[in-house]
C-alpha cells in the first residue's frame, strides 16, 4: 500500500496546492488539492520537449478544477536531455 501526502502551503493571501513530478497526470490529485482548499496549483516540473514532454495535463488540471496552474519548468540541460525549450507557464481555465 503506498502513501501518499498531499501538500497544500497556507499563505497568508491564498492556499497553494503542490504537484510533484508526475502529480499532473491524472485528476485525482489536483482535485484532492482543490477539495482542501487550494487557490492555485503550482507544479514545480522537470519535463523535457518532445516525446516525453507535456500533452495536455497541466491544462486539464487547471479545466477539471477551475483553479490556475502555475507550472515552472526545468532550464538547462544534462548528459541526456536538453531543457532549453521546456515550457514554463501560467494557465487559467485550462
Amino acid at each position: 500500500m503506498s502513501i501518499r501526502r498531499y501538500i497544500l502551503l497556507r499563505r497568508l493571501y491564498f492556499e497553494v496546492g503542490i504537484m510533484i513530478c508526475a502529480d499532473p497526470y491524472t485528476k485525482d490529485i489536483a482535485y484532492n488539492l482543490f477539495e482542501k482548499g487550494a487557490e492555485i496549483l503550482n507544479a514545480p516540473s522537470s519535463w523535457g520537449p518532445g516525446l516525453h514532454g507535456p500533452e495536455g495535463e497541466w491544462e486539464q488540471r487547471s479545466l477539471e478544477t477551475g483553479l490556475p496552474v502555475i507550472v515552472c519548468n526545468r532550464t538547462g540541460e544534462d548528459k541526456i536531455v536538453r531543457f532549453w525549450d521546456a515550457e514554463s507557464m501560467i494557465i487559467k481555465k485550462g
